[in-house]
């Protein structure tokens, strides 16, 4: 299926995402948005996927396996969750359009925590040491780690988290005021990622 003939079943809304390369969607049963089940203590092989509470093992089947590049940032668990914020959707298809990484499945979506109500609760059986199956070659967080209790190996540029580099980078509010240096610092930060592979 070529992607005119892909785009005329993506509602409005989601076309933004899907040519972003974005091909699924977190969505509860029905559809509906609604609050997740407080999750119990963390069973004892928390490590599989197939252990994690409902919502993050659906996450993970859904999320590309060949993935280069795992985007997280603290509302992502909003944004996959419908309570997303159209300009975020904009910001990130933009983003990845000018890495050369558009449409071809090598960007991944993993929150670090998922809503809860009106909150965002992490899940950290799950969500930091657990990253796609696909060991991105990074890892961009857009915004303050400790936000979401990203569980970051040393700090500055030989950060990690499981062995995937990570890269701090500014809140997506800073990206989306428009200022050129700090787009042009995302770009840079990001560039090896588009020429590696």
């Amino acid at each position: 299926m070529g992607l005119l003939e892909s785009l005329v079943n993506t509602p409005e809304r989601l076309r933004v995402w899907h040519l972003s390369g974005v091909r699924y969607f977190l969505l509860p049963e029905g559809g509906a948005v609604r609050s997740a089940a407080p999750s119990a203590e963390a069973p004892a092989d928390a490590g599989e996927p197939a252990s994690w509470p409902a919502a993050w093992s659906r996450l993970f089947a859904k999320t590309p396996q060949q993935a280069r590049l795992c985007l997280c940032y603290a509302a992502l668990g909003l944004d996959l969750t419908g309570r997303a914020d159209r300009r975020r959707g904009t910001l990130w298809r933009r983003l990845i359009a000018a890495l050369g990484l558009a449409g071809r499945g090598l960007v991944a979506f993993w929150p670090l925590a998922l809503p809860e109500g009106e909150t965002l609760v992490p899940a950290p059986a799950c969500s930091g040491r657990d990253f796609p199956a696909s060991r991105p070659t990074c890892l961009p967080f857009f915004g303050d780690p400790a936000v979401c209790g990203l569980p970051l190996d040393g700090t500055g540029p030989t950060a990690t988290v499981s062995g995937i580099p990570c890269v701090v980078l500014p809140e997506p509010a800073v990206l989306l005021d428009g200022d050129p240096e700090v787009w042009n610092h995302v770009l840079a930060a990001l560039g090896h990622v588009a020429i590696s592979g």
